[in-house]
């Protein structure tokens, strides 16, 4: 007699070999970044030696999406701009503690590691403090720290296409919003290929600079990609 055969239907076969694709890209992923609820919570003391200690380093911005995404805000906010800069943390307990348990806004340290120098470097146009006594030193992080929001990264998504299409002060849509929408799928896949739960986003309304000029085109938004390691910062601001 012959053997009998199993035969597969097709979205077996190919549900099979799609799982095992899906397994060998996770297991070349970096470890995602998980809370470890056996360490105890570190203090205040160690959160802000922290936002002092920890290495950033600068990550050049190879994209075409954000590319396009700055020049088309910078042409809509015509009397203001946009800028974008990306870090990447190093390897720190306390900070790994914090970010997996999405305590960043915690401390103050959201605020202070958008004042150290790596980012005020980026940052130049924008005339970020540096962390000392001064009163505009001060000023920025209690806007910053008073100011800034958890957001949602499928929120992000919304308003960056929502500010691409609508435009600022004095310039308006030009479409029917799909090329927005578009760019801003596009931008999410480029910089952290559409892995919104591996996302913590933050957002802030606020003028905190000089640079802002107070008014409702005021966006600062922090991504925290929590498996690569990569802060994101977008700021965008406009007037009439």
């Amino acid at each position: 007699m012959r053997p009998e055969r199993t035969l597969l239907r097709s979205d077996q076969l190919f549900g099979s070999m799609g799982d095992a694709r899906l397994q060998l890209r996770q297991m070349s992923r970096r470890p995602y970044l998980q809370p470890d609820w056996s360490r105890p919570r570190p203090t205040r003391e160690d959160a802000l030696w922290m936002c002092e200690r920890i290495e950033l380093t600068p990550v050049e911005i190879k994209s075409a999406a954000a590319e396009a995404v700055l020049q088309r805000l910078k042409r809509n906010l015509a009397n203001g701009g946009a800028f974008l800069a990306a870090v990447r943390f190093g390897p720190d307990t306390v900070f790994d503690c914090f970010a997996s348990r999405n305590w960043l806004l915690r401390e103050e340290m959201i605020a202070r590691l958008l004042c150290r120098e790596e980012i005020r470097q980026l940052l130049a146009a924008v005339q970020v403090p540096p962390i000392d006594d001064s009163e505009r030193c001060v000023s920025a992080l209690k806007s910053l720290t008073d100011n800034f929001e958890k957001d949602s990264p499928y929120i992000f998504l919304a308003k960056l296409a929502w500010l691409l299409d609508d435009g600022g002060a004095y310039t308006t849509p030009s479409d029917d919003g799909r090329a927005a929408a578009e760019l801003a799928f596009d931008f999410c896949k480029e910089v952290f290929d559409h892995r919104y739960a591996e996302v913590e986003c933050f957002a802030n309304h606020h003028a905190w600079t000089p640079w802002f000029f107070d008014v409702a085109w005021d966006w600062t938004v922090v991504l925290f990609d929590l498996r690569e390691r990569l802060m994101w910062i977008l700021v965008s601001t406009d007037t009439d």
